[in-house]
């Protein structure tokens, strides 16, 4: 690839080393207070809505016709055309529907208020202030999601799927969601996925830095993105087994996945 560099080792990109950023992260997830891990604290409300209807377990419409993509996480896709859904999809659904009933929810924004498909994006609460993306993913109904710039909240949702990951909650006692090796992903398209493997070189390219998992898989960080991953040092995942989440996509025979936040990224220990 023209203009490309590979790095194995030797040279640095990023500021601090990965380990200490683990680390820190671990500690400062592990500082939260009890109530802060338990549900993300409904610190503002900017809308109270009504629901009509419930696509799936974190996206609804409005009775004003608007379509809301919950922040902050992702549950099983639900297949409306007929085909076959995701496990547990309809287990979330169902559990969204017993949640909200006949009453309003309240809905917090995030930095940027609509996404590609023009859905407003927010963070759900119900009336009472409980946060719904807290409930579902306590029940193991749904997996933790970052996506700049809208990752308020993350580490307390993240505390709340470690804590039904524990338990083998829902998803978590799935074969879908155990990971797998790049080698194993089914062919066309295998929706979300958690992707393990070794990290084998770091290449750079014109737009792009590449983590070139064995398997073989490429997982993209895009220049625009590093500025969220400004306490890497992408080279000491080299040789590191590491668990990566989101939609991998088979492009000239080869896995590709994007990484756009480090919580995309699961350094495994031991390794």
């Amino acid at each position: 690839m023209a203009g490309t560099r590979r790095w194995q080792k030797g040279a640095l990109l990023g500021s601090a080393p990965f380990a200490l950023w683990a680390q820190l992260f671990v500690l400062a997830m592990l500082a939260l207070p009890p109530q802060a891990l338990a549900r993300c604290e409904l610190d503002r409300a900017d809308a109270s809505v009504a629901v009509s209807y419930i696509y799936d377990g974190d996206t609804v419409q409005l009775t004003d016709g608007r379509k809301v993509r919950f922040i902050g996480i992702n549950t099983p896709e639900i297949d409306h055309d007929g085909g076959a859904s995701e496990p547990f999809s309809h287990a979330a659904r169902k559990r969204l529907q017993q949640l909200i009933g006949d009453s309003s929810i309240r809905l917090r924004y995030g930095k940027e208020r609509t996404d590609r498909y023009g859905r407003l994006l927010a963070h759900p609460y119900l009336a009472d202030g409980r946060s719904i993306n807290v409930l579902l993913l306590q029940e193991g109904l749904a997996t933790s999601l970052a996506v700049p710039p809208n990752t308020g909240n993350h580490a307390c949702y993240h505390a709340a799927e470690h804590q039904a990951r524990e338990q083998r909650l829902g998803i978590w006692a799935h074969s879908r969601y155990r990971p797998v090796s790049p080698a194993d992903l089914p062919r066309g398209k295998p929706g979300y996925r958690l992707v393990e493997g070794v990290i084998e070189q770091v290449v750079e390219s014109r737009n792009s830095i590449w983590l070139e998992l064995a398997g073989p898989m490429a997982l993209r960080i895009a220049r625009k993105d590093l500025v969220n991953f400004t306490d890497w040092t992408l080279l000491e995942l080299v040789g590191r087994r590491v668990i990566v989440r989101g939609w991998p996509r088979l492009s000239k025979g080869k896995w590709r996945m994007s990484l756009r936040h480090p919580a995309a990224m699961e350094i495994l220990t031991g390794e």
